[in-house]
C-alpha cells in the first residue's frame, strides 16, 4: 500500500453509487467494467464506482485481452404488473371521483412521458410532480397540477384514488399531508420499498415493482375497453376534466400574476419576474417556440420555482 493510497477507497463515494468494487487484474478488468455498466443501466439506474492500485494499472497484459469481444452482458429486463395489479389500479381510476398521479421520476424514461399523458387525458387524472428530478410530465398539459418540493401537497386531501409513479418521497407527513382515511394509494416503482433509504413508508393498497414504461402500457391496453366508452364513465370523465381544468386555470393565474411583478420592494425583481421574461424570450427567439430549449436546472431553494414558471413541455428525448 502505497502512502498515497486511501484505507478504504471507494468509502468516498459508496454511499451515493449503486455499485463500486476494486479491479484486481487488468486480465479481468474488462469483465469487471462490464459488470459495473449492468448495474448502471438496470433500475434503479445510477453511478458505478471502479477503481485499482498502482500494481494493477501498470500490470503488463497481452494486448489481445483488450480486443476480445465479451458478448452478453445485458441490462436487467424489467418487470411488468400482474393482470390483478393492471386490473385494480385501472378499475379504481375508472371508479375513482378524483384520481391523481404522484411522480417525480417516470421521465429518466423519455417513452414514458407520452404514455403518461395518454393516460392522464383519456381518464381526465390529475398530475403532481413531487420533488421531480426529470420531466415527467408535460408543464402545458391540461391535467398537470404542478411542481411541489415542500409543503403542503395541492389535491391531496381531495383524491379518492392516488398511484405514486417512481417517486421518491410523495408527501412529507410533518408538513401537514395525508391522503383521505378512504382513499386507495398504489405505488409502482422499480423498487417500491426503496432499501436503500433509512425509512420509507406510505399506507398502500398495493406495491408493484414495475417498470414504469411497461406499467403505462399495460394500463393503457386494459383501457379500450366498452365500459370506458359507455355514457355512465363519460359523464363522469366530463365532470373530472370541468374539475382540472378549473385547478389548471387557478394555478396557472396565480404563475402569472407573480411573473408580472417585480419583488415587494417594487425595484428588485423576483425570481418569477425573471423566470417568466426567461421563458418568453426562449419562446420567442427560437425557431422551436421553446419547445427544444435545454433546460439546467441546478437551484436548490428556488428550484420548485422554476419547475412551474419555466413549465417545459419536452423531455430529453422526445
Amino acid at each position: 500500500m502505497w502512502h498515497q493510497d486511501a484505507h478504504d477507497q471507494p468509502a468516498i463515494v459508496r454511499q451515493y453509487m449503486r455499485y463500486t468494487a476494486q479491479i484486481q487484474s487488468g486480465k479481468t478488468a474488462s469483465k469487471q467494467i462490464l459488470r459495473a455498466l449492468q448495474i448502471a443501466t438496470t433500475e434503479p439506474k445510477g453511478p458505478v464506482y471502479l477503481w485499482a492500485r498502482r500494481e494493477a494499472t501498470e500490470e503488463d497484459v497481452d494486448e489481445t485481452a483488450m480486443r476480445t469481444v465479451v458478448p452478453r452482458w445485458p441490462a436487467v429486463t424489467m418487470q411488468a404488473l400482474s393482470s390483478h395489479a393492471v386490473h385494480s389500479i385501472a378499475s379504481a381510476l375508472i371508479d375513482s371521483e378524483f384520481p391523481l398521479i404522484i411522480t417525480a421520476n417516470a421521465g429518466r424514461n423519455p417513452t414514458a412521458v407520452p404514455l403518461l399523458g395518454e393516460l392522464a387525458s383519456k381518464l381526465a387524472i390529475g398530475v403532481l410532480a413531487a420533488a421531480p428530478s426529470a420531466l415527467s410530465f408535460p408543464g402545458n398539459h391540461p391535467c398537470f397540477l404542478g411542481n411541489v418540493f415542500i409543503g403542503k401537497l395541492p389535491h391531496l386531501e381531495d383524491a379518492d384514488v392516488v398511484v405514486l409513479l417512481d417517486v421518491d418521497v410523495p408527501w412529507a407527513d410533518a408538513t401537514d399531508n395525508a391522503p383521505r382515511k378512504d382513499a386507495r394509494i398504489f405505488v409502482v416503482d422499480n423498487d417500491p420499498l426503496k432499501r436503500t433509504f433509512g425509512w420509507s413508508h406510505v399506507d398502500a393498497e398495493m406495491l408493484c415493482a414495475a417498470d414504469a414504461e411497461t406499467a403505462l402500457t399495460q394500463l393503457l391496453g386494459a383501457l379500450e375497453t366498452p365500459e370506458v366508452d359507455s355514457a355512465a364513465v363519460q359523464a363522469k370523465l366530463q365532470v373530472r376534466r370541468s374539475r382540472l381544468a378549473k385547478a389548471t386555470e387557478e394555478r396557472l393565474a396565480a404563475l402569472r400574476a407573480a411573473e408580472t411583478r417585480p419583488a415587494p420592494d417594487g425595484h428588485t425583481l423576483s425570481v418569477p419576474f425573471i423566470l417568466g421574461a426567461l421563458r418568453e424570450s426562449a419562446s420567442a427567439g427560437t425557431p422551436s417556440r421553446g419547445e427544444k430549449v435545454l433546460w439546467l436546472n441546478e437551484a436548490a431553494s428556488c428550484s420548485a420555482l422554476i419547475w412551474n414558471h419555466v413549465a417545459a413541455a419536452r423531455s430529453r428525448g422526445a
